[in-house]
């Protein structure tokens, strides 16, 4: 043992002695050995400083935020004078008609279904989701709606928006039923039941679409809608406030495409709630929507097609399709 120990002494003397050395030769070629002692500091500060930065921004594209109370008011509160000014401007019908004899869908609480799916990430969705905020305002109340923007890495980029993951909403006269599939990063945050993935698998298919994708909207399974009623572009580089001020106003493109989307998703939501409220189906403007909705036809054969496709959204705008 006390050989093992002179070993061990003898060995932590030698790297001692040699670390002397290097400092030494160091000295004597005019170096000062504190600069190699900074320069380790320096590098090991930055590399520091470049992980905290990249999770500060990991946390800007995951984490949603609370809805400005301006704003809510705003996008909840849309006036129906200008809605029914703007009634269906230069957009599309984007509804199709599924069969006839498909029996109303219901909700939770025994009520019309309004189904709606889509991803934090999509930039459609985040269109999409300012004409559903405000058609649903009218049947019922938003109490939380967190905000948060498409991914930043896809064209538009960033588009600001809301989430309805983890939102709340109350109605008499709708259930309203949402999935938000997957998060900004495009990581899986929710999956819908069995019941209602069959309802999508059925609906955002073919016949309906060539191309599965996001958003998809199924109206108590008597309309549905498959990909953007508008194309976001207009909201690009916007704020929620931003967009949310247009709304005082039918005269610019980002009140008409929203205004636009929110009355085409009322009529059909007055479809299946049998004009219910009155103060909201017996506008002038939505009933005469409501005339024009797709109807489902008979072939000559004598068959019910799944449906008729009078304006297939496949073909006016491109898909978010789904990974």
């Amino acid at each position: 043992m006390r050989q093992q120990r002179t070993q061990r002494d003898g060995q932590i003397m030698q790297k001692q002695q040699a670390k002397t050395r290097n400092i030494r030769k160091a000295v004597g070629k005019g170096i000062n050995p504190w600069w190699y002692i900074g320069g380790v500091l320096v590098v090991l500060t930055g590399v520091v400083v470049y992980f905290i930065y990249l999770a500060n921004q990991q946390a800007k594209i995951t984490t949603t935020a609370t809805t400005d109370t301006g704003v809510l008011q705003q996008v909840t509160h849309v006036s129906p004078t200008l809605l029914a000014q703007v009634g269906t401007a230069d957009v599309k019908n984007p509804f199709q008609a599924v069969r006839k004899q498909q029996p109303l869908l219901l909700g939770p609480t025994g009520k019309p279904e309004f189904l709606y799916y889509g991803a934090e990430f999509c930039p459609y969705c985040a269109g999409e989701r300012w004409g559903v905020v405000v058609a649903l305002s009218r049947f019922g109340t938003f109490t939380k709606l967190p905000e948060v923007a498409s991914a930043p890495n896809d064209t538009p980029p960033s588009v600001a928006t809301f989430s309805f993951y983890r939102s709340s909403y109350t109605s008499k006269y709708v259930d309203f039923v949402s999935y938000e599939a997957q998060d900004v990063q495009g990581k899986v945050l929710e999956t819908p039941p069995a019941a209602q993935q069959k309802i999508i698998d059925t609906y955002d298919a073919p016949p309906y679409t060539a191309n599965s994708g996001y958003p998809f909207i199924d109206v108590g399974n008597q309309y549905v809608t498959v990909g953007p009623t508008y194309l976001p572009d207009v909201l690009a580089g916007m704020s929620q406030q931003n967009i949310a001020a247009q709304l005082t106003s039918p005269d610019n493109d980002v009140s008409r495409n929203i205004m636009a989307t929110a009355n085409y998703l009322t009529a059909s939501l007055c479809s299946v709630t049998n004009n219910q409220p009155t103060s909201v189906c017996s506008d002038a403007s939505i009933q005469k929507i409501v005339q024009t909705m797709p109807k489902s036809v008979t072939t000559s054969a004598g068959t019910t097609p799944l449906a008729t496709i009078s304006s297939p959204s496949d073909i006016l705008m491109p898909l978010r399709r789904r990974t």
